[in-house]
């Protein structure tokens, strides 16, 4: 991560799913939020198989999510110790910077702050000076 699509696939749009594998310890059972700054066009989350939530729709019309910072609470009875597996699953147009940005993965308080951040910068500031 990050993925941008113009430069790995450049030409293709369509649906991907990414997988991201984690060891964690049972001090970080309490590890509860998941932030990706960036998805295009839209995106969902998983994690062990247990769906976290999307940025809406798949169809079209579709979700466009490409400046909405995404964030996902995510439950401590769906962490283990040892082998923990993300799902992301994104649909993106061609040649319009689709992919994944890095993902942001550790305890709630801190995970929240970076997301509340960008989500001033990138959502709320624009819809002020829109007003």
């Amino acid at each position: 991560m990050p993925d941008n699509w113009n430069v790995s696939r450049p030409g293709v749009g369509g649906f991907a799913w990414y997988r991201i594998e984690f060891e964690l310890s049972p001090e970080q059972l309490k590890l509860s939020a998941l932030y990706v700054p960036r998805v295009s066009m839209n995106g969902a989350a998983m994690i062990n198989g247990e769906y976290l939530g999307s940025g809406g729709k798949f169809t079209e019309p579709m979700a466009r999510q490409w400046y909405r910072p995404q964030f996902y609470p995510v439950p401590d009875k769906l962490l283990k110790v040892g082998a923990n597996v993300i799902h992301c699953r994104i649909k993106a147009y061609a040649n319009n910077k689709g992919g994944l940005s890095e993902m942001h993965f550790g305890f709630a308080a801190p995970i929240a702050a970076q997301w509340h951040s960008c989500n001033f910068w990138q959502v709320t500031s624009i819809q002020i000076t829109s007003a």
